[in-house]
């Protein structure tokens, strides 16, 4: 069990599982999941290509921390992958 984390990720991607639904611990801050990473059929430019995307997800307990702020924390976090020279 994770105590005192500000944001607990769960990662089940290396184990090829696509999304999955995070436990949240009682009193314990929000959780991420992320499932696999994985090509899929995808629009740019007009044109169908494979992409590589990934499900991400956030739990969290609403009488700890306000959801909007979660959801701007994943917004963040998406932003970053899909602008990175890693993608």
């Amino acid at each position: 069990m994770t105590t005192g984390a500000a944001f607990a990720i769960s990662n089940l991607g290396m184990y090829s599982a696509e999304i999955l639904g995070a436990i949240i611990n009682p009193h314990n801050r929000p959780n991420m999941a992320c499932g696999a990473a994985a090509g899929r059929p995808v629009v740019r430019n007009s044109r169908l290509c494979v992409g590589t995307e990934m499900d991400a997800a956030v739990r969290l307990d609403q009488r700890l921390i306000d959801g909007a702020i979660a959801v701007e924390c994943l917004a963040t976090v998406c932003s970053i992958l899909e602008n990175s020279s890693c993608a």
